[in-house]
């Protein structure tokens, strides 16, 4: 892509649609996106995060509208690490399961909660 189409690519009214396209893609309102987002105090409903994950034109990335693949239901909004990682584990609870239990075993004390 040329300079001139990332330019406009990134422009803050052109992310603004993509954020509205994004959210839309998923039955919501940007109102009822809203609503989600300070239900959950503005973080992340995995990590009780806040959004750190930058996009290219230097802005914090909206937190990701979470859904369940096999039903398209919204379950809630996630930070892109979140998101990634509970992805990467094809939404296996059973998967994400075993995954905390292995961290937990090989812990030894040496991570607190949430970092």
């Amino acid at each position: 892509a040329s300079s001139t189409s990332k330019k406009w690519a990134a422009s803050p009214e052109n992310l603004d649609r993509e954020r509205r396209r994004t959210i839309a893609k998923y039955g919501l309102s940007l109102v009822e996106y809203q609503a989600m987002f300070t239900k959950q105090g503005g973080v992340c409903a995995i990590c009780e995060q806040p959004e750190t994950v930058r996009h290219q034109s230097g802005t914090v990335n909206s937190l990701r509208v979470d859904h369940d693949h096999n039903t398209g239901a919204v379950r809630g909004l996630l930070c892109v690490r979140c998101n990634a990682a509970i992805g990467l584990l094809g939404d296996d609870v059973r998967l994400a399961q075993k995954a905390t239990d292995y961290l937990a075993v090989c812990d030894h004390g040496h991570r607190g909660q949430g970092e």
